[in-house]
């Protein structure tokens, strides 16, 4: 087994707050081959041990993941994006309501949230809704009003964890009303969330 030393002063000025995230950043990295077998720090001392010794590849890549590390509680956490207005459409494919864009986030586990009130006007329209990140959909809901009436609004929650890649990514929030229908579907009150949580 070899081990690596670093100073934790110098590699992390802001500090190393989880070493099991370091160790998973270095397992899950396609360019470092070796096994990584656990970390210890000892004052401002951080050694790595692997199974064996690493080339100058993979000892450049380590020091790209340290210059890259960020603490989770100075990076992405929160963002969203909310209207209260109520909208319509007769439209039988989908139109957008909300959408939420997000600029050079970092790779993680994060929790999607969303939330909207919606109605009809026809007692035989079917309201659909999707929530989708970038063209994966996400959630989809398809339900028929027993109530025909515009002030009649009924509540919809939802959420989903997902593994995101880092960079750029758009959430959007679609509706429509179910073919061959002409009245309108209407929703108010919707939020699009997201929080990285890992």
């Amino acid at each position: 087994m070899e081990n690596y030393i670093y100073s934790l002063s110098s590699k992390f000025p802001g500090g190393l707050d989880n070493t099991f995230r370091l160790q998973e950043l270095i397992t899950n990295n396609g360019v470092i081959t070796t096994n990584i077998d656990h970390i210890d720090t000892n004052d401002d001392e951080l050694k790595l041990f692997f199974d064996s010794s690493l080339s100058q590849t993979e000892l450049d890549e380590i020091d790209l993941i340290m210059a890259n590390y960020t603490n989770l509680n100075e990076n992405f956490k929160l963002d969203y994006v909310q209207d209260s207005t109520q909208s319509c459409t007769t439209s039988t494919t989908f139109v957008n309501r909300s959408t939420l864009n997000l600029t050079g986030i970092p790779s993680g586990k994060y929790k999607i949230l969303w939330n909207y009130d919606w109605g009809v006007t026809d007692p035989d329209t079917t309201f659909l809704a999707r929530v989708s990140l970038n063209t994966t959909i996400i959630d989809e809901y398809s339900q028929k009003a027993n109530i025909a009436d515009i002030t009649h609004k009924i509540r919809v929650n939802g959420s989903s964890y997902l593994d995101i890649i880092g960079g750029d990514h758009t959430i959007t929030l679609d509706y429509c009303a179910t073919n061959g229908v002409i009245s309108c579907v209407h929703i108010s009150n919707s939020r699009l969330e997201i929080s990285r949580i890992q």
